[in-house]
């Protein structure tokens, strides 16, 4: 996938921005505030319906105006073109795909597929599992199409025994033949693409030489010794004290580990963000290869935590992957620029006005 056109009015500090994309690397550069992860974000906004950026969401219309909007021309690996718009009006969001109002994230996240690494992106190692499952979730949504439908099904049926839970007068235990059911189709599926990505990512290791032994383990919501059933079993009165369901696909996590021993504690918080790059990389490289179709990396604040070594043999990477990819810089760097392609091209933002350079 890659967007050939970008129309931006009113997000933020950029009034008006009309831009035309390289299909290989485009590099965003300006200062501190000039509107470079505000171009993200609008990109952002066509592919989730919501903003990355964890302050200032109610910000995102510009002062004095009314509304924002977003429009992007974009062209599948296939040669389809997809034609995205957004239009924001206070709590109001309205998108449309070729014309047809999209009303589900997941057909958003089909029509435009993106991976996002910012200066947090080292939460995914650092942090809870919720950081990892998302991560995950994404991957599997893309090439497993009959995960989003089976995960609706879960959830749905796991809503209903939370909420018998907290009643405290229904039987919560009903709920657990069809949460089973649920819970092994996607099991299986997520183990599944764990065992695929493990593949993708150890081929990308090798190649560049760095996190070698990297293991990627699915972890259950629930003790590998027993069956799910006899675990929901086992924690009923637990759960019943906390007012949720405490087993379950739901409670996953995906271990990261460097010869047997956890990644966070083996990494720098520069060599997470590299590590989680790859793990992105890897998830588009399946993505292709299930769909003939990749993802368009957004790569917000490229140099942060990063070595100059780190960035050159990053940079390499992600010009390899062959993805489309829309980088920032917070500053012009004549290394990096030094490895740009012909077809590759850069743009400086000052004011949230954009020029073309390259």
């Amino acid at each position: 996938m890659i967007i050939n056109n970008l129309s931006i009015q009113s997000l933020r500090n950029i009034g008006q921005a009309d831009i035309s994309f390289s299909p290989k690397i485009n590099l965003i550069q300006g200062g501190n505030g000039a509107g470079k992860t505000s171009l993200l974000e609008a990109i952002y906004l066509l592919a989730r319906s919501r903003s990355f950026r964890q302050t200032h969401k109610n910000t995102l219309i510009k002062q004095s105006e009314e509304h924002l909007t977003v429009f992007a021309e974009a062209k599948t690996d296939r040669g389809v073109t997809k034609k995205i718009g957004l239009q924001k009006k206070g709590t109001e969001t309205q998108i449309k795909v070729n014309g047809k109002r999209a009303t589900k994230l997941s057909t958003l996240a089909i029509a435009l597929p993106i991976a996002l690494i910012t200066p947090h992106s080292h939460r995914i190692v650092e942090e809870g599992p919720e950081h990892r499952r998302r991560l995950l979730n994404w991957g599997v949504f893309h090439v497993k199409h009959q995960y989003q439908n089976q995960l609706t099904k879960y959830n749905r049926v796991l809503m209903q025994r939370n909420a018998a839970i907290k009643s405290g007068n229904a039987n919560p235990a009903i709920w657990d033949e069809q949460l089973d059911f649920y819970a092994k189709e996607i099991t299986d599926l997520l183990e599944e693409y764990v065992h695929d990505w493990q593949v993708a990512v150890t081929a990308l290791s090798q190649d560049i030489d760095l996190f070698k032994g990297i293991k990627l383990l699915y972890k259950r919501g629930w003790e590998k010794k027993t069956t799910f059933k006899a675990a929901l079993k086992t924690k009923l009165e637990l759960d019943k004290r906390r007012g949720f369901t405490s087993v379950g696909p739901h409670r996953s996590d995906l271990l990261l580990q460097i010869e047997n021993n956890p990644v966070k504690q083996r990494l720098s918080r520069g060599q997470q963000k590299f590590l989680v790059t790859l793990l992105m990389l890897a998830q588009s490289r399946l993505q292709q290869e299930k769909n003939s179709e990749k993802a368009i990396i957004l790569y917000d604040d490229f140099q942060s935590e990063l070595d100059r070594e780190s960035q050159k043999r990053l940079f390499k990477v992600i010009d390899d992957s062959e993805c489309q990819t829309i980088m920032t810089l917070i500053e012009s760097d004549k290394e990096i620029i030094s490895r740009m392609n012909s077809d590759d091209s850069m743009f400086h933002v000052e004011h949230g006005s954009f020029t073309h350079q390259v």
